[in-house]
């Protein structure tokens, strides 16, 4: 998923003519759960994983639980990493919507292995 999609942002080219229009250098934006950055007319976007994570059982499209470290600079961010950690997710025991959410995930992963598989074994 694309930080900038219109599934996360309707406006997305509003908003990229009022931070280029201002000379803004970066974007700090999160709540996708991945750890995507890249930069667009010389302005970086940056989006953090969630620091969170039980609900969807510590990794979320090959995600672990985490956040972004920036390092700033005078003027400038000067570089920025994602900081992974490992903890052990712990739902509710009436929690069985998370964990038919958490089960899905696992059943999507499983089926994109066996078609990656499948496809990579064609003659």
């Amino acid at each position: 998923m694309k930080a900038m999609s219109g599934i996360i942002l309707q406006d997305n080219k509003q908003l990229r003519e009022v931070l280029e229009r201002h000379s803004v250098r970066s974007l700090l934006q999160g709540h996708t759960h991945v750890s995507e950055n890249f930069q667009y007319n010389n302005v970086w976007y940056l989006n953090t994983q969630s620091a969170s994570a039980a609900w969807w059982g510590g990794n979320w499209l090959g995600f672990e639980p985490g956040y972004t470290i920036l390092e700033q600079g005078e003027r400038d961010i000067i570089r920025w990493y994602a900081n992974e950690y490992e903890w052990e997710h712990k739902l509710d025991p009436e929690d069985t919507l998370d964990r038919e959410s958490i089960q899905e995930q696992k059943e999507f992963e499983a089926e994109q292995i066996r078609l990656y598989l499948q496809e990579i074994t064609r003659e």
